[in-house]
């Protein structure tokens, strides 16, 4: 960021990463007058132009889907990011759980440190073994980011359980590779192209000073959920 600033960009467009925890940096640049949009993951520490999808619903529909079919013990996995991401799904979550008369069970709710690959790995399989030997174990995991949802199914894979036959998988994801993976991932799809394009729109009226003194929006996109094998109506 120093090194941009240095050479004299005329604004930031930026995907906060994950492991975020302190904005300082960001804010020591708006104060010196230099324009920065947040787009994807959004944080409430910044006050500017946001620009993501409708986390909560996207969650939200993510659980129904398993719920109409026929899943009833849905784990949720997510990082341990200070971002809103996790905590708008997670809420989404609980809510159709809430709305369709399914208890919300603490022990099915398990979050990754998200700092190196090989930590999220590790934490990813000891989630999966601790949620395969409850008693009432998981029918259904619901993955909250595409790092997770892929290692998911790899380890499950590797542990010996079928998808979905022993537990469904559905997970928010952009990656062409959910389509071409056996099985063909379930996803919540995220208009990134869309994203994109606002964001810098609303970089560029910034930098253009349009107007001076801008009233600041945080604009949230529709999610859709793109069905395929890993969430089957259970037999």
């Amino acid at each position: 960021m120093e090194l941009l600033y240095a050479g004299g960009v005329d604004g930031i467009l930026i995907s906060p990463a994950c492991e975020t925890v302190d904005f300082s940096y960001l804010k020591s640049l708006q104060d010196s007058g230099l324009p920065v949009v947040l787009f994807d993951r959004l944080s409430d520490q910044l006050n500017t132009h946001k620009v993501g999808v409708d986390n909560f619903r996207g969650g939200y529909d993510a659980t129904l889907h398993l719920i109409r079919n026929g899943y009833k013990s849905i784990a949720h996995l997510s990082t341990n990011t200070i971002l809103n991401i996790a905590a708008d799904r997670l809420n989404g979550y609980k809510q159709a759980l809430k709305d369709h008369a399914i208890d919300y069970r603490p022990e099915l709710i398990r979050s990754c440190d998200f700092s190196n690959p090989k930590k999220l790995i590790a934490d990813l399989e000891e989630a999966i073994v601790y949620f395969m030997t409850l008693e009432r174990r998981p029918d259904a995991l619901f993955a909250s980011t595409d790092q997770i949802t892929t290692r998911c199914l790899s380890i499950l894979n590797r542990l010996g359980y079928r998808v979905p036959e022993d537990v469904a998988l559905i997970g928010f994801t952009n990656t062409d590779l959910a389509e071409a993976l056996s099985p063909a991932l379930s996803t919540v799809h995220q208009p990134a192209f869309e994203i994109g394009q606002l964001a810098a729109s609303k970089l560029i009226s910034l930098i253009e000073k349009k107007p001076h003194d801008p009233v600041f929006e945080t604009i949230l996109l529709e999610t859709s959920i793109q069905v395929r094998a890993s969430t089957k109506i259970k037999n």
